[in-house]
């Protein structure tokens, strides 16, 4: 009797946690891409109406083969943010993309 109703908790909590996960929202941002201080970490930094926001890409490796994904370059990313997500980087809202595009060129005029 006792395994079965543990068994039975075990299956609601199971289920709950996957309705969580699957209710996550999903948001697109864009920005452009920065380093973390930590090596090894990509940012994706927006700045909307004053305001700074910087998203730690979790899955970075997934786009850095693009010829495009470089620092500075200006993208459009769509996912997921994981705030319960464990890393070794100090600093961004941990954000797992799904899609990651750029959105133009970042060009360089030299102080002009």
């Amino acid at each position: 009797m006792m395994k079965r109703l543990l068994m039975i908790a075990s299956l609601f909590a199971f289920i709950a946690l996957l309705t969580m996960q699957a209710s996550a929202k999903e948001i697109t941002v864009r920005g452009h891409l920065a380093q973390t201080v930590e090596a090894g970490g990509w940012l994706i930094i927006v700045e909307t109406d004053g305001k700074t926001d910087k998203y730690l890409l979790l899955n970075a490796k997934r786009f850095q083969r693009e010829s495009w994904f470089r620092l500075g370059a200006e993208v459009e990313v769509t996912g997921v943010i994981k705030r319960d997500a464990v890393t070794i980087y100090q600093e961004g809202i941990p954000f797992a993309a799904r899609t990651m595009r750029p959105i133009g060129a970042k060009i360089n005029h030299r102080g002009r």
